[in-house]
């Protein structure tokens, strides 16, 4: 038989580790997006608005979506070339 404290330990590293690999996914997606804001502000690049669907790249590296209006995201300008028609 297992004693009581070990039995306590052995749920309570089961719970930490079952939200540990539920939480990730939500942590990884914040932490990418305060990374590429930090890096828009650190280089003082403007941002436009454009709808979701039109921008290109990966997100969070090539553009950001916003958190109360799911279908707009933020471009830089550099990045905008490539949501334009007709570009590629």
């Amino acid at each position: 038989m297992t004693s009581r404290p070990a039995l306590l330990a052995v749920c309570a590293l089961a719970w930490i580790t079952s939200s540990a690999v539920y939480l990730y996914p939500g942590v990884k997606e914040e932490v990418d997006e305060k990374r590429y804001l930090h890096r828009v502000e650190k280089l003082h690049t403007p941002v436009l608005p454009l709808e979701c669907g039109r921008a290109r790249g990966v997100e969070n590296r090539d553009f950001i979506r916003e958190d109360r209006h799911s279908d707009r995201c933020w471009v830089t300008i550099a990045n905008l070339q490539f949501a334009l028609p007709g570009d590629r």
